[in-house]
């Protein structure tokens, strides 16, 4: 159904006709992506109005229709006749709150991510200049009881200043200027993620080639604990803090500047980088 016959049939507004069918859209993407599987995740759009358009609680995401959108205030009260929005609302609310430039909040679920969390790696270190200079760091929030207030809270500060979080043992937030714009981040959020624990594997073949022969093996490449993946990263990570110190490396000399800038720089890992970016971009 077109947008103009989804005007008529419904009596929506051009502006929210359009979202509902952008908010479906961006649901299939992710759910072809596997950053949500099942009813996990919620979408939201902010209207003119001020009020949200959002996935419908209990839905696939994947599978989604216009008319099955919920439509909230900013209390998340719904306002017409359709659907109960989802207990994490307050996640879009707390964002829409504390960023009035914003309008579009994905809530999902990307595996990378959440396995990261549970592993302890903290993924604001520098290692793929590109995510620093487009999204930054990539924060994570403490846990927070989902269908509590405890959730929203965990997000309030961090969102007030970064576009992206990754909540502890739970899943992330990307906000945006518009629909696209917050899939673009939850794209370029996924890609460190992926690409450390490919770096992991590759680090482990090259240094340690028994450990590595033991591990191709194996029918699963993955580590099969969780202490197994931190040891593994945390190695990584210590060792790739070492290579950027090293005073004859490139990437090196580069930590010395950033430093006598005044940035903290510990294990490789460059602190309060948004206060700094005009060094990255130079």
């Amino acid at each position: 159904m077109s947008i103009e016959q989804s005007m008529e049939r419904h009596g929506w507004s051009h502006e929210e006709a359009r979202l509902r069918n952008a908010i479906c859209e961006i649901g299939a993407l992710c759910y072809q992506k596997s950053f949500i599987v099942g009813t996990d995740g919620n979408i939201s759009a902010r209207m003119a109005d001020g009020t949200l358009l959002i996935t419908p609680a209990g839905a696939m995401k994947g599978f989604l229709q216009p008319e099955h959108m919920a439509h909230v205030d900013m209390q998340g009260a719904v306002v017409d006749d359709g659907p109960r929005c989802s207990t994490e609302t307050g996640i879009h609310l707390v964002s829409y709150e504390e960023r009035p430039d914003m309008k579009a909040v994905l809530h999902c679920h990307p595996p990378h991510a959440v396995a990261m969390t549970i592993a302890g790696i903290d993924l604001q270190q520098p290692v793929i200049p590109e995510i620093i200079v487009t999204i930054g760091g990539i924060p994570t929030a403490p846990f927070g009881t989902p269908g509590t207030h405890e959730l929203p809270d965990s997000i309030r500060d961090i969102v007030r200043c970064s576009d992206t979080v990754v909540m502890q043992n739970h899943g992330s937030v990307t906000l945006g200027v518009n629909l696209l714009d917050a899939f673009k981040k939850l794209k370029d959020q996924g890609f460190p993620f992926g690409t450390l624990l490919d770096a992991v594997d590759f680090y482990t073949q090259h240094h340690d080639p028994a450990k590595a022969k033991r591990t191709v093996q194996k029918a699963n490449r993955r580590p099969n604990t969780i202490r197994d993946l931190h040891q593994r990263i945390g190695r990584f990570a210590q060792d790739f803090g070492n290579r950027l110190a090293h005073e004859q490396s490139p990437i090196g000399r580069k930590v010395e500047l950033l430093q006598k800038e005044g940035v903290r720089v510990k294990n490789g890992r460059v602190e309060n980088f948004r206060e700094h970016l005009h060094v990255f971009s130079t």
